[in-house]
């Protein structure tokens, strides 16, 4: 059986009817919010109070349409292929290294590959076309359980919310995974210094004193522009925006 982790539902579009395989979906945002609940079900209940909380959904249906899905995860059997397609970007990274946390802790056996866009794929996986994606699967690179074991104390690290510990962790990566270095230093850019705001919500400022308004639209599509490795969406780059605007 194969198996593809996808992070997010418009991949799960683009690729129906391109692949064979079971398709698992992470619907989550590992970058915004707690994510230091200890068991599973503590940690998604956390998650779905915060969910509730910052966007306003229903956390229902963080148990309806979040959870399945890493229960599917979860549950995947022995002799299975697992195609993991992440990009690069802040947002993605983390999904990815909560998933091979997942993953490292699992009995079964089963073969993992980890799938990126293709070089100069500027919006990554949402710009490329059929022939592309397909591409992309054909020159996927395994991963060992060793791989799994590494990427997943990336996790840990985060998840410490300690920065020492995550830049340790990501100076200690092997050659193969120095791609995920500019996601960490992104994650680390994130956290205020010497009392001056972190480098989103600089950079957000900084938009809107350039192009001078504060209207949300423009400004977020400039922000995905200069801060394309955070892969921020239009929720978390708005809650930012709306409290830069709160404190005037």
């Amino acid at each position: 059986m194969v198996f593809h982790v996808l992070n997010g539902d418009a991949l799960k579009d683009q690729l129906s009817g391109i692949i064979r395989g079971e398709l698992i979906v992470a619907r989550e945002c590992l970058i915004d919010g707690p994510v230091d609940g200890e068991l599973l079900e503590h940690f998604f209940q956390q998650r779905a109070e915060f969910i509730e909380e910052a966007y306003g959904n229903d956390s229902g249906s963080y148990f309806d349409l979040v959870v399945p899905e890493f229960d599917k995860l979860l549950g995947i059997p022995n002799n299975t292929t697992i195609n993991l397609w992440f990009e690069d970007d802040l947002f993605c990274q983390v999904n990815f290294w909560f998933i091979c946390h997942l993953l490292s802790q699992k009995k079964e056996s089963f073969e993992t590959y980890l799938i990126r866009p293709i070089p100069n794929a500027k919006y990554g996986f949402g710009s490329m076309d059929t022939k592309q994606l397909k591409t992309a699967l054909y020159k996927r690179v395994k991963l060992f359980q060793e791989d799994l074991e590494v990427i997943a104390e990336l996790w840990n690290a985060y998840r410490s919310n300690d920065p020492r510990v995550l830049l340790e962790s990501g100076n200690g990566l092997p050659q193969k995974f120095s791609f995920i270095l500019p996601a960490i230093h992104a994650q680390l850019d994130r956290l205020p210094k010497n009392g001056n705001p972190g480098r989103p919500e600089a950079t957000l400022i900084q938009i809107m004193h350039d192009l001078q308004t504060t209207d949300f639209g423009p400004v977020f599509k400039e922000f995905s522009e200069r801060e394309n490795i955070y892969g921020f969406g239009d929720l978390q780059v708005r809650h930012m925006f709306d409290e830069i605007l709160n404190q005037g």
